[in-house]
């Protein structure tokens, strides 16, 4: 992503502007969960979600140092994908965000 980046910027907005984008959190969990390869994750996509926006998502976060790229074959798409350092730091923050989100969700939709 093509962030500016100032030196006073809020640690919480700049993460959810690098991570914060649906598709790409969702990608990025899965990735977490163990669904590597590019096969697997278009299945676990909406029916609507081309190859081609999956791609793109997966370039950004690859782009954005969170996950790392292999290729196993000569498609230009890459086969397989993993956490790089940086996403490996990020799945504690996801964690968190998960186990905060499910206690909210408890207290704030029990009747």
């Amino acid at each position: 992503a093509d962030i500016k980046i100032k030196k006073d910027h809020c640690p919480l907005i700049l993460t959810h502007s690098l991570i914060g984008g649906e598709m790409e959190a969702e990608d990025l969990v899965a990735i977490l969960q163990g669904d590597n390869r590019f096969s697997e994750l278009k299945k676990g996509k909406s029916p609507g979600i081309s190859e081609k926006v999956l791609y793109s998502n997966l370039k950004e976060l690859e782009d954005e140092g969170f996950i790392q790229g292999s290729d196993q074959g000569k498609e230009a798409v890459r086969d397989c994908y993993r956490l790089s350092e940086e996403g490996v730091e990020v799945r504690a923050l996801i964690d968190a965000a998960h186990r905060f989100a499910n206690r909210y969700a408890k207290k704030a939709y029990t009747y």
